[in-house]
């Protein structure tokens, strides 16, 4: 379970994740302020879900082609409570295959997955 948390993403589900067991990086830490494309290369090269609030990733892998990480998971969720954020964590552990090979996108009204390849 490696993941790599983009600088938007809530850093309390981050720490969530850590908590129960998973490997988590902040892409801040490594490429803070690069476009999304180096976001997508970094987590391809380090074999990382790429976790992120930011919609532009869809159009990169799906219109543009670009490559894409070993998964993405879209968060579309604000206003969590701690609570909340540590149930968000639970979901995305309980993806299959922990979000890899799929585009995943969270909501209040579950959990949608498109293949990436």
């Amino acid at each position: 379970m490696r993941y790599l948390a983009d600088e938007c993403f809530d850093a309390r589900i981050a720490r969530a994740l850590q908590d129960l067991g998973a490997d988590v990086a902040g892409a801040g830490d490594a490429t803070r302020g690069a476009p999304d494309e180096d976001v997508l290369a970094f987590a391809a090269s380090e074999d990382r879900v790429l976790l992120t609030k930011d919609k532009d990733f869809g159009a990169l892998v799906f219109r543009d082609a670009a490559p894409p990480a070993p998964g993405i998971v879209l968060l579309r969720l604000d206003g969590l409570t701690a609570s909340e954020a540590a149930g968000v964590a639970i979901r995305i552990l309980a993806l299959p295959r922990f979000g890899r090979g799929a585009f995943t996108t969270i909501d209040a009204e579950g959990e949608r997955a498109r293949p990436l390849r």
